[in-house]
C-alpha cells in the first residue's frame, strides 16, 4: 500500500498548489518510484549462457538510447516563482524552517496539509522494512553454508586471474571499470589499463561474466544463496511480525482517509 498512499498524498498535494494559484510545479505523485522492494536479496551471480550474450549488461545500458532514459528536468522560470512554490508546498518563507512547540522542524503547506489529512499527523507510520531487511542481511551475513560458497566462488575467480572479489555484486562493480573511468572501488583495486572503449570492454565484462556464472556453478553459489536468503528473511519477518501488521493497519487507515479526502 505504500506507493498508494504516496500517490494520494501527491495528488492531495497537488491539488492543494492548484488552489492556491499555481498552475505550473514538478509533480507530487511518485507512484512510479516507488514500486521497488524495501527488502532487495543480494546480487547473484549470472546464468552461464546469458552471461556468454550478454554480460552484465553493463554495455547495453550505456549504448542504449539516452534520450529513452528518464523524463525531463523541471526548470523554473524565474526565481520568484521557485519561491512562491516552495512557500505554497511547505509554508516556509525565505528558506526559513518551520518548527512546532518543542522547536523541531515540521512541514505546513499544501504537503503538511495533505500528509495531516493522510495520516492524521505529518509525519508517516513508520515502515518496518528498514529492521527487517537490517535483520536479513546481518543473518544471511552468518550463514555459513552462503559464506562457504562465496569462499569457494571468489578462490575460483582468482584462479582464473582476477583480483579478490567479495561477492558477485562486487564481480559487478568491478566490471563497471571496464567501461567507466578508474577511481577507488570498495573493497580492492580497479582494472589496470583501463577503461576501454567499445567492444573491448564489452567483451572483458562478458569475460568476468563468464568467469562469475562458471565458478558460481561450481560452487553452488546460487542454490548457498537463495537458501539462506530465504531463511534470512523468514525470521526477520517473524522477529518483526507485530510492527508489520501494526504497519499494514496504519497504511490501511492513511490509504482510506486519503481517498476520502480526495473525494475517490
Amino acid at each position: 500500500m505504500e506507493p498508494q498512499v504516496r500517490d494520494v498524498v501527491g495528488r492531495l498535494t497537488e491539488a492543494c498548489l492548484r488552489e492556491a494559484g499555481l498552475d505550473r510545479f514538478p509533480p507530487q505523485t511518485t507512484t512510479g518510484a516507488a514500486t521497488q522492494p524495501a527488502v532487495v536479496a543480494p546480487l547473484i551471480s549470472p546464468d552461464l549462457d546469458e552471461a556468454k550474450i550478454n554480460g552484465y549488461g553493463i554495455h547495453e545500458s550505456i549504448s542504449g538510447d539516452p534520450e529513452a532514459v528518464g523524463s525531463v528536468e523541471f526548470t523554473w522560470s524565474s526565481a520568484a516563482e521557485e519561491r512562491r512554490y516552495q512557500e505554497a508546498l511547505t509554508g516556509s518563507a525565505d528558506g526559513q524552517a518551520i518548527t512546532d512547540d518543542s522547536g523541531r522542524p515540521t512541514l505546513g503547506g499544501c504537503l503538511g496539509e495533505a500528509r495531516i489529512a493522510v495520516y492524521g499527523e505529518v509525519a508517516a507510520p513508520q515502515s518496518p522494512t528498514t529492521a527487517i531487511d537490517e535483520t536479513a542481511r546481518a543473518a544471511y551475513a552468518a550463514d555459513q553454508a552462503a559464506k562457504d560458497g562465496l569462499s569457494a566462488w571468489s578462490d575460483c575467480l582468482r584462479q582464473a586471474g582476477y583480483p579478490q572479489l567479495l561477492d558477485p555484486e562486487d564481480a559487478q562493480r568491478y566490471a563497471q571499470y571496464f567501461h567507466y573511468p578508474p577511481g577507488e572501488r570498495p573493497g580492492g583495486p580497479v582494472p589496470s589499463g583501463g577503461p576501454w572503449s567499445g567492444d573491448i570492454a564489452k567483451d572483458k565484462e562478458i569475460e568476468l561474466a563468464v568467469a562469475d556464472a562458471g565458478c558460481a556453478d561450481r560452487a553452488g553459489l546460487r542454490e548457498a544463496q537463495q537458501h539462506a536468503w530465504d531463511a534470512a528473511v523468514a525470521s526477520a519477518v517473524n522477529e518483526h511480525e507485530a510492527e508489520l501488521f501494526g504497519y499494514r493497519e496504519a497504511m490501511t487507515a492513511a490509504l482510506q482517509r486519503g481517498q476520502q479526502a480526495l473525494g475517490d
